[in-house]
């Protein structure tokens, strides 16, 4: 009987190791090719923050580069962050991305619904951008100082910078100061998963069962450019939100009370700073993004999504 129970023991083990094995090189996969695309265009995710903190709705993405650059020097638009966005795309983006099909899987088994609906997709989209946006939110917050103030952090070696910042807004505003905009982090997290993910991955299916497209990097391409437009336009307000919140500029209000602030102060349009950046950003960053992760699954042995 001891023997039995220890084999049973053993094959349990085994059984999840085996399992989870599978998921590590899925977040794998997914974390280098996020790391690598987000570094590539930091360049525009400065920009499409700077933008969200700007006042001056009026003013356009060149215009804002330009001031950007003669107060500040070219480096003022290239290297901010940098550190954090590639910490960030091997946390937070390549969970919420890397276990999307796995969770996809757990969910279809858990409610019998069929792994191709909307429900499925959708939920598990909602879940692994939910869960690694609440586990990463400091990360996040870190990326967004360190962007919107970079002359804050100029003294610090680049290397640097990241491990700085979490210390110098641990210690100067408390630990908890590292999960401000946590709610805005989190909405935005879920609804960009839910909707990219589950329409990366339905266009997938469509084009294939039309005999558009065969799988491969033109129909990777295509599927991410549309889920990238999609996704951009879902998130805007959450995004904004979560820059303003993370930022200082929020204050301690939650995120309804800085919603109202946002309108009172701007409009609805308030809500959609920085759509722009933010669109040519996500552009360029989803057509190598998702290819590159479809590539390095296949290379890691797990396959396509």
């Amino acid at each position: 009987m001891h023997m039995c129970m220890c084999l049973q023991i053993a094959n349990i083990t085994t059984n999840a190791h085996t399992k989870a094995m599978p998921l590590g090189r899925e977040i794998l996969a997914a974390g280098l090719g996020c790391a690598t695309a987000d570094s590539l265009f930091n360049t525009l995710e400065v920009l499409k923050v700077r933008a969200q903190l700007n006042p001056d709705t009026s003013e356009s993405v060149l215009s804002l580069g330009r001031r950007i650059v003669s107060a500040e020097g070219i480096g003022a638009l290239a290297l901010p962050g940098l550190g954090a966005t590639q910490l960030r795309g091997m946390t937070y983006t390549g969970f919420r991305i890397g276990a999307y099909p796995e969770t996809k899987r757990r969910i279809e088994a858990a409610t019998g619904f069929a792994g191709d609906s909307f429900t499925v997709r959708a939920g598990a989209g909602l879940t692994t951008g939910s869960i690694g946006s609440a586990l990463f939110t400091p990360v996040d917050l870190v990326r967004v100082r360190l962007q919107a103030e970079p002359a804050s952090y100029a003294h610090v070696a680049p290397p640097l910078r990241t491990f700085f910042a979490f210390q110098h807004v641990s210690q100067a505003e408390g630990l908890s100061a590292l999960y401000r905009g946590v709610s805005a982090c989190v909405l935005r997290g879920a609804l960009l998963s839910a909707s990219q993910l589950a329409t990366y991955d339905a266009t997938k299916a469509t084009l294939k069962r039309m005999d558009v497209l065969a799988e491969g990097p033109a129909l990777h391409l295509f599927s991410s450019c549309l889920s990238g437009l999609v996704a951009q336009t879902v998130i805007q307000p959450a995004d904004t939100l979560k820059t303003v919140m993370m930022s200082g500029g929020g204050g301690s209000r939650g995120i309804v009370a800085c919603a109202a602030a946002l309108v009172r102060d701007g409009g609805v349009g308030a809500l959609y700073r920085g759509y722009l950046p933010a669109l040519l950003r996500q552009g360029p960053v989803i057509m190598v993004q998702m290819p590159l992760i479809e590539q390095l699954r296949r290379l890691l042995g797990v396959g396509y999504m």
